[in-house]
């Protein structure tokens, strides 16, 4: 899980998980709450709290499946790509090798010279657009002209920085 993720769950997660402790021992200790609303307390803050393991869970594992997508598209692992993809990873997802250096698949991709996962990922509608410098302005940069005309017939437009 990212440092976002993380501060996510803490937060904007365990300030109300904090309002609904305060409550539940403010009833516990105070002696005027009927013991039916502890054991309802109980249980709202069981589940309260294993929502929130699951929230991040699935963030984490959402943020896993993205990150081993980018890093099977530079690889050229074509089909753990399509794989991925398959089973709910954005072919858009614009994460990257470092957090200053965010890229989609593609042009993790192209930056490599991975025409066959060039090609998977455009078939799987990856947007030959996206990113400054254009997918395109990259295969033409790193001398990958395959990859030019494969990227051309996607629609890619010609447009610089």
């Amino acid at each position: 899980m990212d440092l976002f993720g993380l501060v996510f769950c803490l937060v904007f997660l365990g300030i109300p998980l904090g309002s609904i402790i305060l409550t539940w021992l403010a009833f516990a200790f105070s002696g005027k709450a009927p013991k039916g609303i502890l054991y309802v307390g109980n249980g709202l803050l069981l589940a309260f709290l294993l929502a929130i393991v699951a929230l991040c869970s699935h963030t984490a594992a959402v943020e896993s499946n993205q990150k081993a997508l980018y890093n099977a598209a530079v690889a050229g692992d074509s089909a753990r790509v399509e794989r991925l993809i398959q089973s709910g990873a954005d072919v858009n997802y614009w994460g990257g090798e470092t957090p200053e250096t965010p890229q989609t698949p593609l042009k993790g991709a192209i930056y490599r010279g991975q025409t066959d996962t060039v090609k998977t990922l455009l078939r799987l509608h990856a947007d030959p657009n996206l990113g400054i410098p254009s997918p395109l302005q990259c295969a033409k940069e790193n001398d990958h002209p395959d990859i030019v005309r494969l990227l051309k017939t996607a629609g890619a437009k010609e447009r610089g920085w």
